[in-house]
């Protein structure tokens, strides 16, 4: 097989493992994403190894399969890190690797994933990667019960979602700034954000937000 049927070959099972992720057979998926893998490793071709990648460790980390899941966006980091031109698909990768090692809580990795992906958006001036990041350090600290970083990263993320009319990312803070005052137990302050979150929900139609949102408020009003 020359190298072009064997990336037509990968493309092919690309395809196919999309397919079957997208129908929710990640387990399927996994095997096909793998198969293209086993192609691309002998060809020159990061850019879509990474992809490959990228989609196989989504895939793992969807199942739950942890240890495999950080072994393959690893590798897909180490592929585009020093590429210049792929500064967001950089930050992505960082993003996912944040969230998986909070979920093994391992926050001192989280936080520096998202602060790395935080100045990768903030190289190529994507304001709404770097609220996004904010916000995820700010749970990293919350999770450590670390109420004033939580707080210092939470209000710098609402201030740029503000900035850039993200409304829905403004609403969100103001229910993660109101979480942290009330495991602080300073309730009326967290009836502030609540109540904030709550009008801008509903004045954006996520009704479903803003009744959960309201229970909150009756629970502190209680």
């Amino acid at each position: 097989m020359d190298i072009q049927d064997q990336i037509n070959k990968a493309k092919e099972l690309d395809a196919s493992g999309i397919e079957a992720a997208g129908a929710g057979d990640l387990e399927k998926a996994v095997k096909i994403f793998e198969s293209a893998a086993e192609i691309y490793e002998g060809m020159d071709d990061s850019i879509n190894m990474a992809s490959n990648l990228f989609r196989l460790a989504n895939c793992y980390h969807l199942l739950k399969k942890n240890a495999e899941a950080l072994d393959n966006y690893t590798k897909v980091y180490n592929l585009v890190k020093d590429n210049e031109k792929l500064l967001e698909y950089q930050a992505m990768i960082l993003n996912n690797l944040g969230h998986l090692y909070v979920s093994i809580k391992d926050y001192d990795k989280a936080l520096k994933s998202f602060e790395k992906s935080f100045e990768n958006y903030e190289a190529i001036k994507n304001e709404n990667g770097k609220a996004l990041q904010l916000q995820n350090t700010g749970s990293v600290h919350r999770d450590l019960k670390e109420s004033e970083q939580a707080l210092e990263a939470y209000f710098k993320s609402i201030a740029i979602f503000e900035k850039i009319e993200n409304r829905l990312g403004e609403a969100d803070q103001c229910t993660n700034i109101a979480y942290i005052y009330v495991s602080d137990n300073n309730i009326s302050e967290a009836l502030k954000w609540y109540k904030r979150a709550r009008a801008v929900y509903l004045d954006i139609n996520e009704d479903k937000k803003a009744a959960l949102t309201e229970k909150n408020i009756k629970k502190l009003e209680e």
